[in-house]
C-alpha cells in the first residue's frame, strides 16, 4: 500500500515521498511521527471523498430532474393523444404484464396512497380497459385483470414510447449505448431500494 502524507517535525511538515511504502516508514521514521501522518492522510482523503461524494450527488440530483422532465413530458404527450395520464398507462402495463395484480398491493408497486390507486382503477374500469374480479383462491381479495382493449391500448403506447426511444438512442454512439443503458439499470435499482426501505406506503 503506497501512501501520500506529511510528517510534523519541529512544527514543519515534511512531504514524504511519492511511492514510500507503509511498511518501510517506521523504520525510517519515529512511530509518533509516522501515525500522526497517518491520522492526518486519512482525515484529508475522508474530507475529500464526503466532497466529491457531495458533488456526485448534486450532480445526480439535477440530472435526474432533467431526466424527469423530459420522460414526463414524453409520456404525457403519448398518453394524452390515447385519453391516459402517464400513471394511469404504468398501472395498464404493470396488470397486462403481471395479471393477476391484487388490488391491495398495487399502491405499493406504483408508489402512490391505496387511495390514490383505488381512483386510478376506478377510471381504468370505467374506460373498460381494467376489469375487478375475486381471487379464485380467496373471494374476498380482489384482483385486477386487463380487458383486451386495454391490451390493445398498452401495446399501442408501447410502441410510440419505444419508437420514441428508438430516435434518442440513435443520438447516441453505438459504442455508448450499452453502457448508457447499464448505468441507468444500476440507479434504478438503487433507487427502488432506497424508497422501498425509506419510503413505505403501506397502511397509507
Amino acid at each position: 500500500m503506497l501512501l501520500k502524507a506529511s510528517l510534523r517535525r519541529q512544527g514543519q511538515f515534511i512531504p514524504l515521498p511519492v511511492g514510500v511504502k507503509m511498511a518501510a516508514l517506521p523504520s525510517r521514521f519515529p512511530p509518533c511521527d509516522f501515525f500522526y501522518s497517518l491520522l492526518q492522510y486519512c482525515i484529508l482523503e475522508g474530507e475529500n471523498v464526503i466532497q466529491s461524494t457531495q458533488q456526485q450527488a448534486v450532480g445526480l440530483l439535477d440530472l435526474s430532474r432533467a431526466l424527469g422532465r423530459a420522460c414526463q413530458h414524453q409520456d404525457r404527450s403519448a398518453c394524452a393523444g390515447l385519453g391516459l395520464s402517464p400513471t394511469q398507462w404504468q398501472i395498464l402495463a404493470m396488470v397486462r404484464d403481471q395479471a393477476p395484480v391484487p388490488m391491495g398491493d398495487l399502491a405499493r408497486r406504483i408508489h402512490v396512497t391505496r387511495s390514490t390507486a383505488t381512483r386510478l382503477v376506478d377510471l381504468l374500469v370505467k374506460k373498460r380497459l381494467l376489469e375487478r374480479a375475486p381471487a379464485a383462491e380467496d373471494r374476498r381479495r380482489i384482483e385486477l385483470q386487463v380487458t383486451p382493449e386495454g391490451v390493445q391500448l398498452a401495446d399501442e403506447l408501447d410502441q410510440m414510447l419505444v419508437h420514441q426511444q428508438r430516435q434518442i438512442l440513435q443520438s447516441l454512439p453505438a459504442w455508448e449505448r450499452a453502457a448508457v443503458l447499464d448505468a441507468l439499470a444500476k440507479l434504478e435499482q438503487a433507487q427502488r431500494r432506497w424508497v422501498e426501505r425509506e419510503l413505505p406506503l403501506d397502511g397509507i
